[in-house]
């Protein structure tokens, strides 16, 4: 038995937060690591800390998809090595997480009027930029705004225009690479083959979306993803 450190992450990009922050704290497991070689201090942090994903360039394992054909790193690149930890949550944090529930109805509401105004403004650029498809029997709270994009036809890499819009100050990020691709279940069950999965990856990237952007946060956006594809 250890005292093993673990870090409770409080997630702050969600619609009603808790105040996401690293919060470490002490308890006692049996530890069995499969890992060869590593320090415990690092494979705590790596697994415990960090849910077992890493983006250090030099622990990859698929090269061929974390960096591109200059050699950079593709910049929504991570690896999952291990399963990682989950623990949530304090009761202080889970205090101001009910504090937020009334603000839920006008956050979502916010989220929805933003995502109207990306729909709206992003109709031209079909078919190149493509927002999600919408079931009419759902009704999203719109956590993050992912649109497809054919990068092949705008002649233009993910990585590039990613680079380009945070040049611009705009964060972008992809959401997700499949878990199949991941080196841990790769390794036990094998590289599976899920065309639809892989089709969705090669083509997805999110675009910023919280309750305190405006309008023109949205044209300013757009703007910049409609001038890097040419558009």
């Amino acid at each position: 038995m250890r005292l093993m450190p673990t870090t409770v992450i409080f997630e702050d990009a969600v619609l009603v937060t808790t105040e996401e922050m690293a919060l470490m704290r002490q308890f006692r497991q049996r530890v069995t690591l499969n890992v060869e070689d590593v320090p415990f201090q690092k494979a705590v942090r790596e697994v415990a800390r960090n849910h077992g994903i890493t983006r250090e360039p030099s622990e990859f394992v698929r090269n061929d998809a974390a960096f591109d054909a200059t050699g950079a790193v593709n910049p929504w690149y991570y690896e999952l090595g291990a399963p990682g930890f989950n623990f949530r949550v304090s009761d202080i944090n889970c205090a101001l997480g009910l504090s937020q529930l009334s603000k839920l109805a006008r956050f979502v509401a916010r989220r929805r009027a933003l995502v109207a105004c990306y729909d709206e403004l992003l109709a031209p650029c079909a078919p190149l930029v493509r927002p999600l498809g919408r079931d009419p029997r759902s009704l999203s709270a719109w956590h993050i705004y992912p649109v497809r994009i054919d990068f092949a036809a705008a002649r233009l890499s993910r990585a590039d225009l990613m680079r380009a819009l945070a040049a611009d100050g705009i964060g972008t990020q992809v959401h997700y690479i499949p878990v199949h691709r991941q080196p841990y279940y790769a390794a036990r069950y094998g590289v599976a083959e899920l065309p639809g999965a892989d089709a969705y990856y090669a083509t997805t990237l999110t675009l910023p979306l919280y309750a305190g952007m405006s309008d023109d946060d949205v044209t300013r956006i757009v703007g910049a993803l409609r001038r890097h594809l040419k558009l």
